[in-house]
């Protein structure tokens, strides 16, 4: 079974392959003639804004942004036994600044794209990397994983820092939407244009991986997920005010799922001797 999901990460990967970085507008070629229509012009920005001014004025909008790269997904999509299921990335004026003027962060997008992890191997989840704790991306998800990055480090008695490094290693996020905006309006595109329909292939194939847990967070109905009338213990679907918030604090269902694959229980605090002193990012799942 891994080795078809193996497969399937390729072939996400190859995908976005085929998406030039070095120009705007960053807009993968299959999905350009529905994004680039003229009945959705208004609803989109082609070019990143060069006044800071206009940073802070489109970060308050909802139109989707092609002068930023798209963020397919985040994480090793080979190694990560943890994926999570998002629909969007967002946007705030920092966003600009970062990859308008800021190259080497532009530069670690890019390789997260192609899936190129030399030089990032302690850190294949690019928004867990210290260096760019001054970014939005990053703000956003160490927020989310804090809880569960602490829980680690007391459980493994390892530093902060390892225990982040061993989490990114284990843990994927997939956008169902690649492209950046403040706020999501373009529904129709959801069913429209190809990356969609790529992403939701990935996490159709992960779930029927028994190695892997899929954690859904938003937009389920929209994930098209497979229907079976068998249990699905590595399937998580947030519903109604667990969509909203996205939590994966250890008390959360999606914490406690990360947390149990990780092998770490709540209640206990015992670890068996192979999974201690572990190298960095080979934390063994539990049975």
């Amino acid at each position: 079974m891994r080795k078809n999901h193996q497969t399937t990460g390729d072939q996400l990967t190859q995908f976005w392959n085929e998406m030039p970085c070095e120009a705007e507008p960053f807009v993968h070629p299959r999905d350009r003639d529905w994004m680039l229509a003229p009945k959705v012009a208004d609803s989109v920005r082609l070019n990143a804004p060069a006044d800071p001014k206009d940073w802070i004025e489109e970060a308050r909008g909802s139109r989707v942004q092609f002068g930023l790269l798209p963020i397919p997904y985040l994480g090793d999509l080979k190694r990560a036994d943890i994926i999570i299921c998002l629909l969007n990335p967002g946007l705030e004026a920092g966003d600009f600044h970062a990859e308008l003027r800021m190259r080497e962060f532009r530069a670690a997008v890019s390789r997260s794209l192609r899936q190129d992890f030399q030089g990032d191997e302690r850190y294949p989840f690019l928004f867990l990397d210290p260096q760019w704790c001054w970014t939005g991306g990053h703000r956003w998800w160490a927020k989310k994983l804090k809880g569960i990055i602490s829980a680690i480090s007391e459980f493994y008695e390892c530093s902060f820092d390892d225990a982040t490094a061993k989490l990114a290693c284990r843990i994927a996020a997939v956008e169902l939407f690649p492209y950046h905006s403040a706020t999501f309006a373009m529904h129709r595109a959801l069913t429209a244009i190809p990356s969609c329909d790529q992403a939701r292939e990935f996490v159709r194939k992960a779930i029927h991986d028994s190695d892997k847990i899929v954690i859904v967070t938003r937009q389920a109905k929209a994930w098209q997920l497979p229907r079976s009338n068998e249990p699905q213990p590595n399937l998580i679907v947030y519903k109604d005010g667990q969509e909203r918030g996205a939590h994966l604090s250890p008390g959360t269902t999606g914490g406690q799922a990360v947390l149990s694959k990780l092998g770490i229980s709540n209640t206990t605090r015992t670890v068996s001797a192979e999974h201690d002193h572990l190298p960095v990012g080979d934390i063994v799942a539990q049975p």
